[in-house]
């Protein structure tokens, strides 16, 4: 092979090497937006101030504490029939802007949200401080609940 197209083809090679790097880099599942997902999420640099992400135990300490708390699931109708945690209030991520002033009237409430992987908590939680709610706490995924569930019978 003329040494001209032994460059062309090296330089084809790298090209299509750092383009499927540059594609597989950075995927796995934590980075795939749930189904539904329509309202971009900002990064944990970007976070809006008074956003608090916080572990399932410490959600648990707060519940466990006497304090008044809202328990907020924000998966779908369908994912809170299959399994919930006990006690909590479902709005749907899509609806929280339609419904929060009317299901959470007390913008001062402690509003403990999760969701099913923690995509869907966040957004909401975002959006609740949007909407002027100071104390919105983010625990993300019913997965990393090891307290139990109420699940489908």
């Amino acid at each position: 092979m003329p040494a001209k197209k032994y460059h062309v083809v090296i330089a084809l090679l790298l090209a299509l090497a750092c383009a499927m790097a540059s594609i597989f880099s950075g995927c796995g599942p934590q980075d795939v937006p749930e189904e539904g997902l329509t309202a971009p999420s900002l990064s944990e640099e970007e976070t809006l101030p008074g956003y608090h992400r916080i572990t399932a135990q410490q959600a648990k300490q707060r519940m466990d504490s006497g304090e008044p708390y809202i328990l907020l699931d924000v998966r779908s109708q369908v994912e809170h029939n299959l399994e919930h945690i006990e006690g909590d209030l479902l709005i749907p991520h899509r609806e929280i802007e339609e419904k929060a002033p009317q299901l959470l009237p007390d913008k001062h409430q402690t509003i403990l949200i999760y969701c099913a992987s923690g995509v869907r908590s966040k957004t909401a939680a975002e959006t609740l401080l949007r909407l002027g709610y100071t104390d919105v706490y983010d625990f993300g995924a019913i997965t990393d609940w090891p307290y139990g569930v109420v699940t489908e019978k």
